[in-house]
């Protein structure tokens, strides 16, 4: 009997963790997700796309380090971390806001698989952000990291501290 990977999305209510979750469960995959609010409105997403049920919800963030230490164990297969401010205009509002929750976030997940030595496969999500003002909007592996908004050096944080883990650990 093959035994089902289990997956762990941060932000599963956000578009993409919505589409993420419907990707990974229809390829057999048990699907864990965080969010900040519970709220039917804010999880309404999965209910559009007809996997409330089959998503085990779970209330906290990644940015508090006990929450992340309780959830993450040797039974997950795949972090997903795509919870975080996402607002390159609102971030130079609330800049402690931006790089905590673009950075704090994957800093804690991947400390407790680190201190863990735990074997799941990491995904942080990047963002064109990083690379400033690029009016191609192409880019690829040499493209320089050139941030122009708070947003963008937050996520280009996140982007560093899981190359840095993921070289040395």
């Amino acid at each position: 009997m093959i035994k089902k990977k289990i997956a762990l999305i941060f932000g599963v209510s956000g578009q993409d963790g919505a589409y993420l979750a419907t990707y990974l469960l229809g390829k057999g995959y048990k699907v864990f997700g965080t969010t900040r609010d519970k709220s039917k409105k804010n999880l309404s997403k999965l209910n559009r796309l007809g996997i409330f049920n089959k998503v085990n919800i779970l209330k906290g963030e990644a940015t508090n380090n006990a929450f992340c230490k309780k959830i993450i164990n040797k039974q997950i297969n795949e972090i997903y971390y795509l919870a975080g401010d996402s607002s390159a205009v609102r971030s130079f509002d609330h800049p402690q806001q931006s790089l905590q929750s673009n950075t704090i976030g994957i800093l804690n997940i991947l400390e407790i698989i680190k201190k863990n030595k735990l074997k799941t496969k990491v995904f942080n999500s990047g963002s064109g952000q990083f690379y400033g003002d690029n009016k191609k909007n192409k880019y690829n592996l040499e493209s320089k990291i050139e941030t122009q908004s708070l947003y963008g050096v937050s996520k280009a944080t996140g982007y560093w501290l899981t190359k840095i883990y993921r070289e040395k650990y």
